[in-house]
């Protein structure tokens, strides 16, 4: 006798297998339990329990309906009885934020209105599982499948936890991705003052505030618009536009450019360049040479040649000193989020956000001290390529004689 196995629909299941259940239920109860042997009545009776994974088994007698199901085999009370016996570095490594660190964050979450209240149904998971199951999607590569299985749950669970997490972090990016007040102003500028010593040099450039730079991140290639996304690089990414402090806190975020575009002109169409006039009042804002000279942003002396003045190359080493403050912090942010070294997921909205979430994880860390490892930056992938330069050195206009005169 031949064995055929013919693939069903879902949809034709379920209206098949009430019949099935009346004509062919065994003599004991047909319902597959969760511990159930396979060599049970129960599990190798002609009826089991309904599963997705189905098959109907055509027979030349007639038919009858046999679901296999695939037994997944996850990691039970991970949360509950595994985390807690971490060290402190393990919880860092694998977690990428300090216990200390996700223990506030999480407590905040648990009392926001993202995460859900006792209700009927099956029981919520933990806040603070929920909250790890985020971290270790932002902080590595992993498939929802291997999150799933790590502790524990369903992948919609997984899909569920992430959302709820991410939900919550942008809802306090503007506290916490904030302009600095005129007290944090003024001792930013005494903290880049300290960055740009070097030989020869007794301070750096004075009033300097913050610093500004773009990075780009991996995206699939999108439906819409997709050779806008393709830059020099020869890839599809977003840019990263963020201004960060001496602390290497970011003040100002812009994310979701397309990667072809100009770093001079995603400045042009943020936010931060219709509100610098007021923003850096006796303070300035230090970019590479993508950026144009205006008065409250400074880039560097551009083409170099052996015929330059001493005080232009020194302007230069200077300026790069205490600008690579920007270039460190958007290491340590892709180096301590690997989901940003390549974003895969169905649309760039969807990628803003992920990015967004890690910017404000960035910032909790920085302000409850958690301590990144050096490693963090090795391991990442900065993408923070220069557009090419914008050439406005020649203009005569009020920012060259500013920069001149600081020079």
């Amino acid at each position: 006798m031949t064995w055929m196995w013919e693939k069903v629909s879902i949809g034709w299941l379920k209206r098949f297998r009430s019949s099935v259940r009346t004509r062919f239920r065994p003599q004991s109860h047909a319902r597959l339990g969760v511990g159930g042997s396979q060599n049970s009545p129960v599990s190798s009776g002609p009826w089991c329990r309904y599963t997705p994974n189905a098959y109907l088994r055509r027979r030349p007698c007639g038919f009858v309906a046999q679901i296999i199901r695939e037994d997944r085999h996850r990691v039970r009370l991970y949360v509950e009885s595994v985390v807690h016996s971490y060290s402190d570095e393990e919880f860092r490594r694998l977690f990428r934020l300090q216990r200390c660190t996700t223990e506030v964050i999480t407590a905040d979450f648990e009392s926001s209105s993202y995460y859900p209240r006792g209700g009927r149904g099956r029981q919520k998971i933990t806040a603070l599982k929920t909250m790890l199951i985020a971290l270790t999607y932002l902080g590595t590569q992993w498939s929802m499948n291997a999150i799933a299985d790590k502790f524990g749950v369903s992948e919609s669970t997984v899909h569920v936890a992430i959302r709820r997490v991410l939900d919550f972090l942008l809802s306090i990016s503007e506290r916490e991705i904030r302009w600095p007040n005129d007290e944090e102003a003024a001792r930013n500028k005494r903290a880049f003052c300290t960055l740009g010593r070097c030989d020869g040099v007794e301070a750096g450039l004075p009033d300097v505030i913050s610093a500004i730079d773009g990075c780009h991140v991996r995206i699939p290639r999108p439906t819409v618009c997709e050779e806008d996304y393709y830059n020099r690089k020869k890839f599809h990414s977003i840019i990263l536009q963020a201004v960060c402090d001496a602390d290497m806190v970011f003040t100002d975020v812009l994310v979701g450019f397309p990667g072809r575009a100009h770093d001079a002109r995603v400045l042009e169409e943020s936010f931060l360049f219709e509100e610098a006039a007021s923003r850096y009042d006796g303070g300035y804002l230090l970019g590479d040479a993508a950026y144009p000279l205006l008065p409250w942003l400074l880039p560097p002396y551009r083409h170099v040649t052996s015929s330059w003045q001493t005080w232009m190359s020194k302007f230069n080493h200077v300026h790069s000193k205490q600008r690579v403050v920007i270039e460190i912090t958007f290491g340590l942010l892709k180096g301590c989020f690997w989901r940003l070294d390549k974003i895969d997921v169905n649309s760039v909205p969807q990628a803003v956000e992920i990015v967004m979430a890690a910017y404000v994880l960035r910032n909790l860390a920085r302000r409850h001290a958690d301590v990144l490892e050096d490693s963090d930056i090795a391991n990442s992938d900065l993408g923070t390529f220069s557009s090419e330069p914008v050439d406005v050195d020649h203009k005569p206009t009020l920012a060259a004689r500013l920069r001149d005169r600081l020079a």
